[in-house]
């Protein structure tokens, strides 16, 4: 498999730069950046706010799944939903609550020992909230 783009999940020190979680970069911007930064950088701890974190596929997915406060965002869109006047609106914020509440019900992180190496495994959608689960914009807050 082959993939285009690395996705920000964490802008560390190049969040001055104007890099900002969940920019798409090309493989020679994303190796330019890598170019700028300290050399310790990748000796940093992930959590680390410094730290600067870019990756493709799944991993990406999940990194930013689990930077993700579910509860906080659940309570946003109930607001939200309860708060707006717009149906269109206050219909989009219900449609991304159902796929939230779908998350915190049924998206566990849990490590799976198998062979002697570790699994991180995330079960992203349950078979009765499938139809909910079809795109990552539907989960994800839009970037600020």
């Amino acid at each position: 498999m082959y993939y285009e783009r690395y996705v920000v999940v964490q802008p560390g020190i190049m969040g001055s730069e104007g890099v900002s979680q969940m920019d798409l970069l090309s493989e020679e911007e994303y190796l330019e950046i890598l170019d700028t930064l300290p050399a310790d950088n990748h000796l940093l701890d992930d959590s680390d706010p410094n730290k600067f974190i870019a990756r493709m596929g799944a991993e990406a997915v999940r990194d930013l799944l689990m930077r993700l406060d579910l509860d906080t965002l659940s309570y946003d869109l109930r607001h939200q939903a309860s708060s707006e006047s717009s149906q269109q609106r206050k219909s989009e914020a219900l449609k991304r609550l159902r796929v939230v509440e779908a998350f915190r019900e049924g998206c566990s992180i849990w490590k799976t020992v198998r062979n002697g190496r570790s699994f991180n495994t995330c079960r992203l959608c349950r078979p009765n909230c499938a139809p909910w689960c079809h795109s990552m914009a539907d989960v994800l807050p839009a970037p600020t």
